[in-house]
């Protein structure tokens, strides 16, 4: 049984990839803007700020990522293969 000479090396990249995620927010600059103190106020706000709605559908399309590559892994049929089939 062989062992590499960095037995850590390739558990340490989620961890340092997940601390670097999480050190983003401290590091972006706020921008000017009312954030409001109840919910209506919130949902403006979070659909009328371009990061916002930039982090929203980067969300979006990691989700949808996400959700695509599980399937295929699972061997679920798409939805275009299982046309083709009939």
């Amino acid at each position: 049984m062989s062992s590499s000479p960095y037995p850590l090396a390739v558990s340490q990249r989620p961890r340092t990839l997940g601390l670097v995620l999480a050190a983003l927010p401290a590091i972006a600059s706020a921008h000017p803007g009312e954030h409001g103190s109840d919910w209506l106020h919130a949902v403006i706000h979070l659909l009328s700020e371009p990061d916002h709605l930039a982090a929203g559908v980067l969300a979006l399309a990691f989700a949808v990522w996400g959700v695509r590559t599980l399937l295929r892994r699972r061997g679920a049929p798409s939805s275009t293969s299982s046309r083709r089939k009939r």
